[in-house]
């Protein structure tokens, strides 16, 4: 809830408040191994810095959303073609922002350091991972496009963020047993048949009013 708050806030922009809401985020996302969430806040915290013109600031934030993003995305290529757009649908705009900021880096300070890291960034965008999950993408947004229902259309994009925070925790805990993991995992476990439930009752509505999809 805080870390939709300091979105919201962000979108208004007031950052103060931002800023606030998220410094209670954070340490949540962590404690819960909610990595999906704790990317999201890292690249929060970097558009709130480049808002702030600390564009240093921003670019630590950005790598380090883009490093744990990286991690989840390490067995990308054994789940449904499904999962992989949601997946990119959710995170492609962090890439963008990535580069961006990069080459107003360099921009500014003339150091092909920034340059060099900016080509990297954008040709790992461009890998095949996520080239495929462009293409599955446009597939499932044309697909919705063809509904005017707005409520048909905010359900896929529902089930879309389900299927990707599902996966982000099945993963987890199928991660070597840290003690981080055995203190966590009962935790990791309810987030994970939560989000299976929504994901059933969410499914079965979508079939049941539109048996086409």
């Amino acid at each position: 809830a805080a870390l939709n708050l300091a979105e919201t806030a962000h979108l208004n922009q007031d950052y103060a408040e931002a800023q606030t809401y998220l410094n209670e985020a954070l340490p949540v996302k962590e404690a819960l191994a909610d990595q999906i969430g704790q990317v999201k806040a890292f690249r929060l915290q970097a558009q709130l810095a480049v808002a702030e013109n600390k564009l240093e600031d921003a670019l630590l934030s950005y790598r380090r959303a883009v490093s744990l993003l990286e991690t989840v995305a390490t067995g990308v290529a054994d789940i449904s073609r499904e999962t992989k757009a949601a997946f990119m649908q959710q995170f492609s705009q962090l890439y963008r922002e990535y580069v961006e900021l990069l080459l107003m880096l360099f921009q500014c300070t003339q150091q092909a350091v920034y340059y060099q890291e900016a080509f990297q960034v954008a040709e790992q965008a461009r890998s095949r991972i996520f080239t495929e999950m462009v293409t599955e993408a446009r597939a499932i947004q044309a697909f919705a496009a063809t509904s005017k229902d707005p409520e048909f259309k905010a359900w896929l994009e529902q089930e879309r963020e389900l299927n990707v925070e599902i996966y982000a925790l099945e993963k987890q805990i199928q991660q070597p047993q840290s003690q981080f993991l055995l203190e966590n995992r009962q935790e990791i476990t309810r987030r994970l048949e939560q989000a299976k439930q929504k994901r059933q009752t969410l499914q079965a509505q979508i079939t049941q009013n539109y048996p086409r999809y």
